[in-house]
């Protein structure tokens, strides 16, 4: 089963989210993930997603990161950590990399 869990919230309002069940995020699941993640934001405006157990993504997968950015409130950003490399050519082919900051790490993506 796919989902998107709760991992933490910060002392600072940081939410960390954590795909779980996920090997590829695309048409199959992309719905599903994105009203998950979307219901969880609430007010949150800095939400850190990580994706290491996501092998691949196909654009209706970024569509729904691009929704999740959209449920922030204006000026909030997602951070994407543990990007395995298929998901970062489809970032960067997409030209989302300034939207989507990456980083190797859930401490890492904090620490930005």
């Amino acid at each position: 089963m796919s989902s998107i869990e709760t991992v933490m919230v910060t002392a600072e309002g940081i939410l960390v989210l954590r795909v779980a069940g996920v090997a590829k995020w695309d048409a199959s699941n992309a719905r599903e993930l994105r009203a998950a993640a979307t219901e969880l934001v609430g007010s949150k405006t800095v939400v850190v997603v990580d994706l290491s157990v996501v092998a691949a993504m196909d654009s209706t997968g970024l569509g729904s990161l691009v929704g999740v950015l959209k449920a922030l409130p204006p000026g909030g950003v997602v951070r994407l950590c543990g990007v395995n490399p298929p998901v970062k050519r489809l970032i960067d082919l997409s030209r989302l990399q300034r939207v989507f900051p990456s980083f190797a790490s859930v401490d890492d993506a904090l620490a930005a």
